[in-house]
């Protein structure tokens, strides 16, 4: 005999159905709530703490002549770069030094200072400036961070690779069509660089960075200028104008460093 208090087995199924159909909606609904409110809730911001520096390298220049007087400098500078001598006039201490090439090595100085008494009968002199560190402490976004860590160092990375692009030329490894397409490789290399921080710092109104944006255009345009191949004076050789081109660039630098 059936107890008057047990279910039929269709109506405990039908109440099973209901109650993981009401699961169901309940788990629908927190979802739902979740999801509005994670897109109410203000993200956490992404900025982390840097400390970036440009890179600590030493120059070793010759110096092919010198003055006190700067047109005197520029006077020479023709005659020299007829010859493949970068030609740039460079103040250094009290003088205007007339720029044969410069170095990072000082032996690679040396043997080249007299080469240059071998070959051209020329006496000249080394002199080194020191390329000090400059930092950029900040919070920056992520971006941010890897495009400032890439123009710190765009100028000696150009410089490295203008100066290989004229060993080449030099040394018969490339000749002037294949340097100038070098050339313009390292140009769109620089570019881009210069392109990203100009866009990603478009809105940054400080001060030093405002500097280094100014010079990193400057750096720029040098390199857009030889690409153009125009030669600062007439007869000057190729080999002299990227000479001339990376001692400008590292002019530019050196300016950048000391208005910090």
């Amino acid at each position: 005999m059936k107890s008057q208090y047990s279910l039929p087995i269709k109506a405990i199924k039908s109440k099973k159905v209901l109650l993981i159909s009401a699961f169901l909606l309940l788990f629908g609904v927190c979802l739902a709530i979740a999801h509005i409110v994670s897109a109410l809730i203000i993200p956490t911001s992404t900025q982390v703490n840097a400390n970036l520096s440009t890179p600590t390298f030493k120059i070793y220049f010759i110096s092919l002549s010198k003055s006190q007087l700067e047109n005197s400098a520029y006077s020479l500078a023709g005659d020299y770069q007829k010859l493949g001598a970068g030609g740039y006039v460079w103040k250094y201490q009290d003088y205007y030094h007339v720029i044969a090439s410069c170095y990072e090595k000082e032996n690679d100085a040396v043997l080249v200072q007299n080469n240059i008494k071998l070959n051209q009968n020329l006496d000249s002199e080394i002199f080194s400036v020191d390329f000090t560190p400059l930092s950029f402490a900040g919070d920056y976004e992520q971006e941010q961070k890897k495009v400032l860590a890439k123009s710190l160092k765009s100028f000696y990375i150009t410089y490295q690779s203008l100066y290989d692009i004229a060993i080449s030329l030099d040394t018969n490894v490339y000749n002037d069509i294949s340097a100038r397409l070098a050339v313009n490789s390292t140009y769109s290399s620089l570019n881009a660089i210069v392109k990203d921080f100009n866009t990603i710092f478009a809105d940054t109104q400080t001060e030093p960075l405002k500097i280094l944006a100014h010079h990193m255009n400057k750096a720029n345009s040098i390199l857009e200028n030889l690409c153009s191949a125009k030669p600062i004076n007439q007869g000057q050789t190729y080999s002299s104008l990227i000479k001339y081109r990376y001692t400008q660039l590292l002019s530019t630098y050196y300016e950048l460093l000391s208005n910090f």
